[in-house]
């Protein structure tokens, strides 16, 4: 009961944020040292830091409320992150570029850059954001892959900026669903199933024993 008061909760505050917008937050308010980007979790390598925006809000609106990744919000730690990363992206992206960058920059450890767990490509200035930092990086840091997963059409120019992009979208539906449907894709349109989704224990496999969203377009992923 307290799962499902919660879930309403949440959706109930995205449909707000889609009804009355994004308000522009200065992050060092909200966050001590605002760092943009995120460790992972379990099942992917420490040298993935990822960037993310509120789901449902930046990638469809109210018609991907059931969204997997909305239960990442239960955590409040996770909304006010979310919230502040998507305010930055979309009312300050030179702020939130230097903020990106820096991070990069002073990571030891960092190897791959993934551009959403949560969230898509909702605007142009925001997709030209991208293309700059992925320029940038091919400098300062030219070992780090930068990948993303999108269902707009502007996964041709990602590309080109060097950022391998996951298509999301197909005619038949999304690249994620139960076991039958991501076999059927598979057999398809080719590409590889994630194995991190197939298995309890996905520990350390995302970066590591597994690299295909780093360099494939196509990619399907079991949902538990």
């Amino acid at each position: 009961m307290k799962q499902a008061k919660l879930k309403t909760n949440i959706n109930n505050w995205l449909s707000n944020i889609i009804e009355n917008g994004v308000d522009n937050v200065n992050p060092d308010k909200v966050f001590i040292n605002y760092k943009p980007l995120d460790a992972g979790n379990v099942k992917l390598d420490k040298g993935i830091l990822s960037f993310n925006l509120l789901p449902v809000v930046t990638c469809g609106g109210k018609q991907c409320v059931n969204c997997y990744d909305v239960k990442s919000l239960r955590r409040t730690s996770v909304r006010e992150k979310r919230y502040v990363n998507t305010s930055m992206a979309m009312h300050n992206t030179e702020r939130l570029k230097e903020r990106i960058l820096k991070q990069v920059q002073n990571s030891k450890t960092i190897k791959f850059l993934r551009i959403h767990v949560g969230g898509d490509m909702f605007s142009k200035e925001y997709v030209n954001m991208w293309k700059e930092i992925a320029k940038e990086v091919a400098v300062i840091k030219p070992h780090v892959k930068i990948y993303t997963y999108t269902k707009t059409g502007y996964g041709k120019e990602l590309t080109k900026a060097g950022i391998n992009v996951v298509r999301s979208l197909y005619p038949e539906g999304y690249n994620y669903g139960d076991m039958e449907y991501i076999v059927d894709m598979k057999k398809k349109y080719g590409g590889s199933i994630c194995p991190a989704t197939l298995h309890k224990s996905g520990a350390q496999i995302c970066g590591t024993k597994c690299q295909k969203c780093m360099l494939n377009e196509v990619v399907f992923f079991k949902i538990h």
